[in-house]
Formats: structure tokens, C-alpha cells, sequence
């Protein structure tokens, strides 16, 4: 079966703490996530996080994305 991946826009209007997805050329979206206090992240898990992206291409595939935005908004 030949599938096609469907990738998304990522979008948050409060600075991270909700996150809505939608399909590129839409203005549909779906709220996706709602970050709490206890929801973020500390710098411990995000070391064991960069560890496990040197052989989980799809997280080293979302930290690309995240040091892309970053250096885009912040550098």
C-alpha cells in the first residue's frame, strides 16, 4: 500500500503552552497539546532526549526541527 506521509504546520499563539496542528493551505486546525507546568521539560530529560535521537532518526528528525526553529526565532 502506498501511502503518502502527511506532514503538518505546528502553530502556538501563547508562546508553546497550546499547540495546534494543521495540513499546509488549510486554516483548519486541531489543538494537539496544552503544556502544564509540570508538563516542562527539564534539562536532565532533555539530555536523555538528545542521547536517544543518535538512533531514533525520528527524534533526531524533530530536535533538526526544533534547532531550526529555534536559531529562526532566537538567533
Amino acid at each position: 500500500m502506498n501511502q503518502e506521509k502527511v506532514r503538518y504546520i505546528y502553530e502556538s499563539t501563547d508562546g508553546g503552552r497550546t499547540v495546534y496542528r494543521r495540513v499546509p493551505g488549510s486554516s483548519l486546525r486541531k489543538k494537539i497539546s496544552v503544556t502544564t507546568e509540570e508538563q516542562k521539560i527539564d534539562y536532565e530529560k532533555f539530555l536523555q532526549i538528545s542521547d536517544i535521537a543518535k538512533t531514533d532518526p525520528a527524534i533526531q528528525e524533530i530536535l533538526d526541527q526544533l534547532y531550526t526553529y529555534w536559531t529562526l526565532k532566537y538567533s
